[in-house]
């Protein structure tokens, strides 16, 4: 097999309308069920992007079923990616670097659909890259995936985001009831993202489009600070937190109902740069969040919602001024909350240690989150 060397490359390039390169070993083993194996792959980027190669492969393993191949369908038994090194990334008029074929390709041709069975990767990178070069890297140590028809679907994934280790099991239903349109499709899992351990389960009639979901979750875990490196390098930093929930969606919209509360909260660098001094800085002693609320879009099931905010044992510290000295309360508990309009606020404490009490309104929250024009 390794005599068409060249055609391989020529049919894949042509497929993918990029250049693809097969600098090793190219391997088959003939049976009723052939694996192919192929060594040090590349597939070349678009010229605009920042690097040549979207990806080098060291070694791919195919398995096949060869009886379906007399009747056009292409059932991989196994797939497995070893070594690779992907980088996703989009120009600035958001033209994405992972879509391949040529543009103008002739509509409705038809060709073979795999049906994959199996699915594994191993010591591979994933890399994204946004148009001002900030990247967000994630490495794989291993994934293994069953997909067999008729079998339960199962997902296993350990590796690293950010640096921060990762390790994700997902038990479902068979593959049938995930596609199947109208289908309950049950599902349990679990997580582990550095300090945070996760649980899921529930159904789904359409997981896809996020149709028909029942999904109930609990997490607990300990110092948020490290979350900086996934999110932001503004997050609120907990000593320990714990939250339980319920998502729905349906024909009229989503819903949820969340729980959380955490421990010695800080928001010392929250509306700050990274290296500047924060102007207000806020602690508190312990925190409890509620919400519960439905709405039509995602983006209103945040903003519509009812939430409670208590904060106990908190201490404020606002710099106001370069020549007046800063306002500090102390011993505060804060009440917060909103039915999808103005916040209502109650505040009681000591401010140059006398005690204070102070109640009022701010905007509703959809004006808070709205993107500030200039």
């Amino acid at each position: 097999v390794a005599d068409y060397r060249g055609q391989i490359e020529a049919l894949v390039s042509r497929s993918l309308d990029r250049e693809v390169k097969i600098g090793g070993a190219i391997e088959l083993k003939r049976s009723l069920r052939p694996r192919f194996v192929v060594e040090q792959v590349s597939v070349a980027n678009p010229p605009w992007a920042s690097r040549p190669l979207f990806a080098s492969i060291d070694r791919i393993e195919l398995e096949v079923a060869l009886l379906p191949l007399l009747l056009r369908q292409l059932e991989i038994i196994e797939l497995r990616v070893v070594g690779a090194d992907i980088q996703l990334e989009r120009r600035r008029d958001g033209t994405p670097n992972w879509v391949f074929g040529r543009q103008d390709a002739e509509p409705g041709k038809s060709g073979i659909v795999p049906e994959v069975l199996s699915f594994g990767v191993k010591r591979s990178k994933l890399v994204y890259r946004d148009p001002d070069g900030v990247k967000i890297e994630a490495v794989v140590e291993n994934i293994d995936t069953l997909l067999a028809p008729r079998q339960p679907v199962r997902v296993h994934l350990k590796g690293r985001y950010q640096q921060i280790p990762v390790d994700v099991q997902l038990d479902g239903d068979n593959l049938e009831n995930f596609l199947a349109p109208a289908t309950e499709w049950k599902f349990r899992g679990k997580a582990l993202l550095g300090n945070l351990r996760g649980d899921i389960h529930g159904s789904a009639t359409e997981p896809l489009k996020l149709a028909g979901i029942n999904l109930s979750f609990s997490f607990h875990g300990a110092r948020t600070g490290a979350w900086r490196s996934i999110l932001t390098e503004h997050v609120p930093q907990l000593a320990d937190y714990r939250a339980t929930g319920r998502f729905t969606s349906g024909p009229e919209g989503f819903g949820f109902d969340v729980r959380a509360e955490g421990s010695d909260l800080e928001l010392a660098k929250l509306w700050s740069g990274h290296d500047a001094a924060s102007v207000l800085a806020i602690n508190a002693q312990h925190i409890e969040l509620a919400g519960r609320g439905n709405a039509a879009t995602l983006t209103g099931l945040l903003t519509q919602a009812g939430w409670k905010l208590r904060a106990q044992g908190a201490a404020l510290r606002w710099q106001h001024s370069d020549t007046l000295p800063p306002l500090v309360l102390s011993d505060t508990d804060v009440t917060a909350e909103t039915q999808g309009g103005p916040i209502t606020v109650a505040v009681q404490g000591n401010v140059a240690g006398k005690p204070f009490t102070a109640q009022g309104t701010l905007g509703a929250l959809e004006s808070l989150l709205a993107e500030k024009k200039s």
